[in-house]
């Protein structure tokens, strides 16, 4: 009967920090190796990834190029605003959120966009056809007012991020 369960994670290398282990990639390495996990979430944080308008994945290498090698079964949580764990919406410092419903004419939607075109570009160019399994996940939590800055989204803006993600990776799950 439980042959069938199949036990997943999110997986947040920030979390691991914050929690204590000066490691997190050793965090990983439990999870996959000893715990057997291999369905693995992985939060890829705008304000992470984006720093003075330059988009990098410097930060998060280790941790895919791991994921890939061990040929574990990778989502990820590419936001651009909301992407899990608290606080839950991961915006660069400097990029002002005015409107309380993220619709596509709103500035942030605007910046979300062209991050997550610059993004995607960036993880083809830098990991090719390792993505060709990889399930993405847009906007964690997007119709919750659930974080920091109590956003949520609207059907439109998430279509829009839709047809970007499908543009570059157009036969990949979401």
């Amino acid at each position: 009967m439980l042959n069938n369960i199949v036990l997943g994670t999110s997986f947040s290398p920030e979390y691991g920090k914050y929690i204590g282990s000066n490691t997190p990639l050793d965090l990983l390495k439990v999870i996959n190796r000893d715990l057997g996990i291999d369905d693995i979430r992985l939060g890829l944080r705008w304000n992470v990834v984006e720093e003075n308008k330059k988009v990098s994945l410097d930060y998060y290498d280790k941790y895919l190029e791991y994921l890939f090698k061990n040929k574990c079964k990778v989502c990820l949580n590419i936001g651009p605003i909301k992407v899990f764990r608290w606080p839950e919406d991961h915006i660069p410092k400097g990029i002002e959120v005015k409107d309380r419903i993220v619709t596509p004419d709103s500035d942030i939607a605007k910046y979300s966009y062209e991050y997550l075109d610059n993004l995607l570009t960036l993880l083809k160019k830098e990991y090719g056809d390792r993505l060709d399994d990889v399930m993405f996940q847009l906007e964690n939590e997007a119709f919750f007012k659930f974080g920091r800055l109590r956003i949520t989204m609207s059907k439109e803006y998430l279509l829009g991020l839709t047809e970007i993600l499908k543009s570059h990776f157009p036969n990949n799950r979401v």
